[in-house]
């Protein structure tokens, strides 16, 4: 019997406990939702075993009025329908507690930022001769490096490579050390490479070979810069935009110059200008982003889901594109975080398995107990009855 006290007891605090946070739940106006809310289907279960326990009763009834006709009070004296009752809710309420655990109820809801991974970059740059015209001033290499060098600036944490390109390509790679880049590009010019021309589809393969290497194992978004002032001497574009597209790499395009000819100056090997460049023929070399270019690099950045931007007349600006890098970065902060839970199944959990530990010691014989309160309703009925009879 102690036993038996000791177990109500805990079901009772268990209980008092799961209203009390219910309460405290409700009125802190707390967020409350259930991880497998698939086990709410279950909840039939409960009504059909309250229907279980009445079809029981009401058999067993009619079983003994059928084999033991006129002995069911005596049959039903050994038995004790409240002690039946109690652990019939018991067993019911325990079911009941169970499901909502299975449920997995939740309440808070704090958002929490996982590691943001950075981004790989690629600055593909269009270092041939016409990169020395001066329609920007200085001239536009100069100008584009100023550009690189604030872009650098505004990263963190993010690994950037760099191609520089003419007729051939020069790579950096990939890398979070922004002062290598910095020397890397310090001295260089279009002077320094191996074969003139322009080749971008060269250009576009070394990129994505630097963002796809089996050396960067981890999944991290792939941004490839491309900055050129349209002019293609090669061909091989198509081919090396359908593989970066294939591997997930997004080209972001600027084109550099404006549709009228603009003189390309040339320079000695000590750095000193040395007039305009001629062709073969004495005729002035000039550059110029004419509209079939434009169209190419237009198509080019939407291939691969990236973007087009054309630079503004004397200006060359790489803020299109940080912008767009901007995006790119808010969208994988989005992406990675997570709304913590905490979990309360426990607290569905523990009463049911104290409910049911109850209900094996429970009985179904009658107990001192109960039949002291049942002569006690008994005799306040017969006492009643006797005094409505002197009434009369």
């Amino acid at each position: 019997m102690t036993v038996e006290r000791h177990t109500q007891g805990r079901a009772a605090f268990a209980a008092a406990r799961l209203a009390t946070v219910a309460v405290a739940l409700a009125l802190g106006g707390c967020r409350v939702r259930f991880a497998n809310e698939w086990a709410l289907w279950l909840t039939p279960l409960v009504a059909l075993a309250i229907a279980g326990y009445v079809i029981s009763f009401v058999m067993r009834t009619r079983a003994i009025a059928r084999f033991a006709p006129g002995q069911e009070e005596r049959v039903q004296a050994r038995v004790s329908l409240p002690m039946r009752a109690i652990r019939a809710t018991a067993v019911v309420l325990a079911l009941a507690l169970v499901i909502l655990s299975v449920s997995r109820p939740q309440y808070g809801g704090k958002e929490k930022m996982l590691r943001v991974r950075g981004l790989d970059i690629v600055l593909v740059l269009d270092f041939s001769k016409s990169m020395y015209a001066q329609d920007v001033r200085p001239d536009r290499i100069t100008i584009l490096k100023k550009e690189v060098y604030s872009l650098l600036d505004t990263l963190v944490g993010d690994r950037v490579g760099v191609v520089a390109f003419a007729g051939e390509a020069v790579s950096f790679p990939l890398t979070t050390d922004y002062e290598a880049i910095h020397l890397f590009l310090r001295d260089m010019q279009p002077n320094d490479m191996p074969l003139g021309g322009t080749n971008i589809g060269l250009a576009v393969a070394r990129g994505t070979e630097l963002l796809t290497s089996r050396y960067m194992p981890e999944k991290r978004s792939r941004v490839m810069i491309l900055v050129t002032d349209g002019e293609d001497h090669e061909g091989g574009v198509e081919e090396a935009i359908g593989a970066a597209a294939q591997k997930g790499v997004h080209i972001h395009v600027l084109g550099v110059g404006t549709g009228t000819p603009e003189l390309v100056p040339r320079y000695l090997e000590d750095g000193t200008q040395d007039g305009f460049m001629r062709d073969e023929g004495g005729n002035y070399v000039t550059t110029s982003l004419s509209a079939d270019a434009e169209k190419a690099l237009e198509e080019m950045a939407h291939a691969t889901s990236g973007s087009y931007t054309r630079s503004a007349p004397g200006k060359i600006s790489l803020t299109a594109v940080e912008k767009e890098i901007r995006k790119l970065k808010q969208s994988e902060m989005e992406a990675r975080k997570v709304t913590i839970y905490e979990e309360f199944y426990l607290w569905f959990l523990l009463p049911a398995l104290a409910l049911l530990v109850l209900e094996t010691f429970l009985g179904d014989a009658r107990t001192g107990f109960f039949e002291w309160w049942s002569a006690r309703v008994a005799a306040r009925s017969r006492d009643d009855d006797a005094e409505k009879g002197k009434k009369t």
